[in-house]
């Protein structure tokens, strides 16, 4: 199965998308800093640079996927959001 993960340089998120890939799961993670990926690399993890903020960075690693995990803290993109002026919109 086809898997995307965001947060994935996270602890959880890293442990979800490790794990899945451990299960011979396509995964495709979405990361801020590919630098910091160096590891899901190695273990086949297929890395996207990206940022939740922006749509466009999500919707072409998350195509055809089965399934999606969100790891990432939302009390971060709330603060990004509130900082900037913006409101959060789920609805992609």
């Amino acid at each position: 199965m086809k898997y995307f993960v965001t947060g994935a340089t996270g602890f959880i998120g890293g442990q979800v998308a490790r794990q899945l890939a451990q299960a011979g799961h396509n995964v495709h993670a979405l990361v801020r800093d590919p630098s910091k990926a160096a590891d899901l690399i190695a273990q086949g993890i297929s890395v996207h640079p990206g940022d939740m903020m922006d749509r466009g960075s999500l919707r072409r690693p998350m195509a055809g996927v089965d399934g999606v995990f969100h790891s990432v803290i939302l009390g971060t993109l709330s603060r990004k959001c509130w900082s900037a002026g913006e409101s959060i919109d789920y609805e992609w």
